[in-house]
């Protein structure tokens, strides 16, 4: 749960820690990936973005993928992507992983450009 530990992390030991995250300046897309199963979901998305933007990394496009969606109900699963925006996949279900495609192309690719070939 690497969550919980940047969350339990000691403040002194953070820029230690922060030092190995400089490689996310060179990113051009954030994938967020957090457990949708988890009780603890909506803090751990809170210490994620408070990571992010310590980092000063608030301006890089982020999407949010909410992993583990075959443990919810269908229902459950759209709910949750509808309140957070992010993107509901399963790794055990191969064709929920097309939406995130999608979302990565588009966040990569504004305006429908074509992608490199």
């Amino acid at each position: 749960d690497t969550v919980g530990f940047i969350r339990d992390l000691p403040e002194d030991l953070m820029g230690a820690f922060a030092a190995t995250l400089e490689e996310l300046q060179d990113a051009d897309l954030l994938l967020h990936v957090i457990d949708a199963t988890s009780p603890r979901m909506e803090d751990q998305i809170k210490t994620v973005e408070q990571v992010l933007e310590k980092l000063d990394l608030t301006a890089k496009p982020v999407v949010l993928v909410l992993n583990k969606t075959d443990l919810l109900d269908p229902e459950a699963a759209s709910t949750l992507e509808k309140r957070t925006g992010g993107v509901a996949v399963s790794a055990i279900h191969p064709p929920t992983l097309l939406p995130l495609i999608e979302r990565v192309e588009a966040a990569i690719w504004p305006g429908g450009a074509t992608r490199p070939t």
